[in-house]
């Protein structure tokens, strides 16, 4: 973790505010502290750091993927001509639906492995994948899983690219329109009646913003 103004979002501005090149490094720099601390840390459980068959990033765009899995192959000794080489088959698959859904933020780690498991769960059974956790500001961890018997099938009950199927492209004045509207809940006052009534009991709703903060509430 490191205090860096690389990448964030105003309470007053629906738009991120982002220093892109500085962005970009501090990703990079946060993977190779994650690295050697996941590499430390298994060592000391007396679990291997090695023989992960395929890798999960957090990808706000795509070519970002490609940049930390060749750095990652650079710190491992391999070289970034290996991480070139070795990037379809141990990343490719992953980037499929984050490459039709876009950045979803908190979730990008998560979406590329749901993309990784919806594609090849069946053939990974029993095998070892590594997991890289990022967000802006910034923190990060490196960690390791391994996928279950049984995962084939329950992914492909899943389904998880079904949803993509019912899409449509938009206009440019439709899409304006939606950003429009989010910009004016964005600014919602609060109300409470209102915001507790879109969850079901015990979940989380946001209520509205009060001055310049956000205020959520428990169905």
């Amino acid at each position: 973790a490191r205090d860096v103004n690389d990448f964030w979002r105003p309470l007053y501005s629906k738009d991120a505010v982002v220093d892109g090149q500085h962005s970009v490094q501090c990703y990079l720099d946060a993977l190779g502290g994650a690295w050697r601390a996941f590499v430390e840390a298994a060592a000391e459980a007396g679990v291997p750091s090695s023989g992960l068959v395929r890798r999960c990033y957090h990808v706000p765009y795509g070519k970002m993927a490609r940049k930390a899995h060749r750095q990652l192959a650079a710190i491992e000794g391999r070289g970034e001509e290996a991480g070139d080489a070795s990037f379809t088959v141990e990343v490719g698959a992953s980037l499929r639906l984050p490459s039709q859904v876009g950045n979803v933020y908190t979730g990008s780690l998560y979406l590329s492995l749901a993309s990784l498991l919806h594609a090849e769960a069946g053939e990974l059974e029993g095998q070892r994948i590594g997991l890289f956790s990022y967000g802006s500001g910034c923190a990060a961890e490196y960690f390791a899983g391994r996928v279950v018997r049984g995962a084939g099938a329950f992914s492909a009950a899943l389904d998880l690219a079904g949803p993509l199927a019912g899409r449509r492209k938009l206009t440019v004045a439709e899409y304006e329109a939606i950003r429009a509207g989010d910009a004016d809940v964005d600014r919602r006052p609060v109300d409470e009646q209102a915001g507790t009534a879109l969850t079901a009991p015990g979940g989380v709703a946001f209520l509205g913003v009060a001055g310049d903060k956000r205020v959520y509430g428990v169905a």
